[in-house]
């Protein structure tokens, strides 16, 4: 569990964590695709296990380099040479731990992100890691899967959709955050409809399960706060950066992509809220529950006290008792007894104490 709140140590990734956390696709091939386009159109090329290593730059366009797959260590060393990536740099893509922040390294900037996605079957958030490297006339990608949400910027590059032919590199930057930004929406939103189904379930009182789910809803909303708070951070500081390719226009872009990131940390808070609520909710149903069943159980033992104490009268060793010698004394006395419990249960009755509600 607490495995994916620390910052896991270097190691190639070969699929399920041992916490179950989330499963990295590395049963596939790492190649490298680029991605170069302007104005007039666009020309993608997936290299070669040869070719992968010295991804080429075309002049005048701009270019986007994928890394797919980050589980080939020799692939991304010789990708970091290539662009003379700073060691630490390679160490950080390579440690799938990182919590997100921006830095600068004079020529060129590193950003990390986590692109994130919600099984609804196991009620878990699967995080995974993407590094950006921005330089002056590309941008560098480097994901652990080989499908994700990029995968829809490339598109819009290919078809030529969108603004993002006409612009630089700094809507391509942009375009990638945003998409981000926008599964991290989607992510809160798959998040927020199981909430409200636990809601329903907990105020209709359904569901014996519900504290577990409860917690464990609780847990992703803390996964998901501890991931994209930093991320307000990173974005500030890109905003005062100065990019090659900024400008009044690109600014807006960052600007708008920090509102979005507030306004989902400010999702994720409101759901950490939501979840305290419901958890109060339901201590404070076990509690009523229980108090119901303690008063019905005092109701039951007060009648029963009067018969306990005529019972126990009957019971001592005296020979000259009341009733004891007469032929029809055990039932005159069962008469009384049953009379006195009747009495009871009316006067009980009336006061509505028998309908107690537990909900």
């Amino acid at each position: 569990m607490f495995e994916r709140f620390t910052k896991r140590s270097t190691r190639p990734l070969t699929g399920k964590t041992e916490s179950g956390a989330r499963v990295v696709e590395a049963h596939f091939p790492p190649h490298v695709r680029i991605v170069s386009y302007d104005k007039d159109g666009t020309a993608m090329r997936d290299l070669g296990p040869r070719e992968a290593v010295w991804p080429e730059i075309f002049p005048g366009k701009v270019n986007w380099i994928r890394v797919i797959g980050i589980h080939d260590s020799e692939l991304i060393k010789a990708v970091g040479k290539r662009f003379s990536l700073h060691p630490l740099i390679v160490e950080d893509i390579l440690d799938p731990g990182q919590r997100p922040r921006f830095e600068d390294y004079g020529n060129i900037s590193f950003l990390a992100l986590k692109l994130l996605s919600y099984s609804e079957e196991d009620r878990l958030v699967l995080a995974e890691q993407v590094c950006l490297i921005i330089g002056e006339t590309f941008i560098l990608t480097f994901e652990q899967s080989e499908n994700n949400v990029f995968d829809s910027v490339e598109q819009k590059s290919i078809q030529g959709t969108g603004r993002l032919r006409n612009h630089g590199l700094g809507h391509l930057l942009y375009a990638l955050l945003d998409a981000t930004l926008d599964d991290y929406f989607t992510t809160i939103g798959a998040i927020a409809e199981d909430i409200e189904e636990v809601e329903e379930n907990l105020l209709e009182a359904k569901g014996e399960d519900t504290l577990f789910i409860i917690y464990r809803l609780k847990r992703e909303a803390l996964f998901l706060h501890k991931t994209l708070w930093p991320l307000r951070e990173a974005l500030s500081r890109m905003l005062k950066e100065d990019f090659s390719f900024s400008g009044k226009e690109a600014g807006y872009y960052l600007g708008n992509a920090q509102q979005d990131a507030l306004q989902v940390i400010e999702a994720v808070d409101t759901l950490r809220e939501m979840l305290s609520e419901m958890l109060g909710v339901y201590m404070t149903r076990v509690d009523l529950r229980m108090n119901a069943i303690g008063q019905y159980l005092s109701v039951i033992a007060t009648i029963f006290i009067p018969l306990t104490f005529v019972t126990g009268v009957y019971g001592m060793n005296f020979i000259d008792m009341p009733l004891t010698r007469k032929p029809w004394g055990f039932w005159a006395i069962s008469i009384f007894m049953a009379a006195v419990c009747g009495v009871m249960v009316f006067f009980f009755n009336r006061r509505k104490w028998f309908r107690i509600n537990s909900d």
